[in-house]
């Protein structure tokens, strides 16, 4: 049977579009299935499609820094993945793997950017959506979170405040009370502070507070496993 636009209208993710889009939409999709265990994406590869969820569970998971392979999260009926390399012209910065027999509509690059010039508002919570998963995905590289649960790394991104510090300063000092997990974004720290930060520039980290006792003992042991 083929898809109808209000099949796809029913989903939330497509609930701002227009009949008209909606309607390109379902003439253009493309039904696919496979097997629990079957990798749909690849990271590091090409992007060329989109995926929406139809039936199934997948797992999304990233090679962090150390070599590990860090789940980000595990997605299903209602959602949708591969949307980042479209938008950003990159590769794909995730590995996507059918958790069980999945069912997906796939839509191919060119229908994809079509329907984002069409409707402003779809491209608007796409981009916002890309923005999150980055700064997820760039955090999950960093050893204190690398081995965190995907709804604990939720958390901790809520909680976190980009700070910028000018070089010289005492991030930490020792001897006071702790109340802050610091960690830099980027460069070649890609860690936890503990100490003071030198160089002869200002650097930009993320600061998060509020984490609570569990999160950020399962974070810091994560460092100590490694270390």
């Amino acid at each position: 049977m083929a898809l109808q636009a209000g099949d796809l209208g029913k989903y939330k993710y497509f609930s701002e579009l227009s009949q008209a889009s909606l309607e390109m939409l379902a003439g253009r999709i493309r039904t696919v299935e496979f097997p629990a265990g079957a990798e749909i994406l690849k990271e590091g590869a090409t992007g060329d499609s989109f995926y929406f969820v139809s039936e199934g569970k997948l797992e999304v998971t990233k090679k962090t820094r150390s070599g590990q392979t860090s789940k980000l999260s595990v997605i299903g009926s209602g959602q949708a993945f591969g949307e980042m390399a479209l938008l950003t012209c990159t590769v794909r910065s995730s590995s996507v793997t059918a958790v069980t027999d999945v069912v997906l509509y796939e839509l191919a690059k060119s229908d994809f950017e079509e329907v984002i010039l069409r409707e402003s508002e779809f491209r608007g919570m796409l981009y916002q959506t890309v923005k999150d998963r980055a700064q997820s995905n760039k955090l999950r590289t960093l050893k204190p979170f690398e081995l965190l649960p995907p709804e604990k790394m939720y958390m901790v991104i809520e909680k976190l405040a980009e700070k910028p510090y000018p070089a010289g300063c005492d991030i930490i000092v020792q001897g006071e009370k702790g109340d802050c997990i610091n960690c830099s974004p980027g460069g070649d720290r890609g860690g936890a502070w503990d100490e003071k930060n030198g160089g002869g520039s200002t650097s930009q980290g993320y600061e998060a507070e509020g984490l609570g006792r569990d999160t950020e003992a399962e974070a810091l042991s994560s460092v100590r496993r490694r270390c």
